[in-house]
């Protein structure tokens, strides 16, 4: 399976599942799944991922590609 983005650029930080999943207050298990492809993020995880990994919301393609970002949360 290719590595998500989410994961090349989590591993290029040094930053382990682990960290992520403690700043941002995510389980690590949904880290997993995201970046397995297994879950789609809603907006709001989208946005407290970016947040900590130092990304601005105008760039989150990055990470997320417009064909899996999630819609709008009502």
């Amino acid at each position: 399976m290719a590595m998500s983005n989410l994961q090349k650029y989590r591993e290029k930080l040094l930053m382990t599942r682990a960290e992520l999943s403690q700043k941002t207050g995510l389980s690590i298990s949904t880290i997993n799944r995201i970046e397995q492809g297994k879950a789609r993020p809603t907006l709001t995880t989208i946005r407290k991922i970016l947040e900590v990994l130092g990304i601005p919301p105008s760039k989150r393609e990055l990470i997320f590609p417009v064909e899996e970002s999630p819609e709008e949360e009502r």
